[in-house]
This record gives structure tokens, sequence and C-alpha cells, in this order.
């Protein structure tokens, strides 16, 4: 799905491996879920579970380097990604 949508976006982006942007998008994502929910994520206030999707959400655009539109596409991903994050 993610190399599918930068695929479709590559004209607005960088010139990058789009393989390995894959990797490393989604790599961040999968590791910051994994990692929240081993420490705890039920006792997270959802005001942290913003500011993680956030936050991830930065670190993937900035790969990219894409602005505007692009990044709110982008961000969408992120949270359709983190949506599993329970908060409390």
């Amino acid at each position: 799905m993610v190399r599918t949508y930068l695929e479709s976006r590559r004209k607005e982006m960088r010139k990058v491996d789009l393989d390995v942007a894959t990797f490393i998008c989604v790599s961040a994502i999968e590791a910051v879920a994994h990692n929240t929910v081993l420490h705890g994520a039920e006792m997270l206030s959802e005001k942290t579970v913003r500011t993680l999707v956030e936050e991830t959400t930065r670190l993937v655009v900035g790969v990219f380097e894409v602005e505007g539109v692009n990044a709110q596409r982008l961000r969408c991903i992120c949270i359709v990604s983190c949506i599993g994050f329970p908060t409390h």
C-alpha cells in the first residue's frame, strides 16, 4: 500500500529509491507502534498518542522531503498505520 502510494506521487518527491524509502517508512511506523504497545500504550493519554503520530509523521515526511498537500496525504497514511494505539 505504501509503495504504491509513493509510486503514484514520485514526481512530487525528491529522487529517492522507493524500495528503500518504503522500507524506512514502514519500519519507522512499525517500530513506534511496537514499542508503544510494549511500553504501556494503555496508559497513554490522547495527547501523547497525537504527539506520537505527529512526530512519526515528521520523521516519515522528512525522508521524502514533501510539503503541503503531499505531506497531508502522507500524514493520513501514518495516522491509518497508527490507529491501533489505545488511549484512556
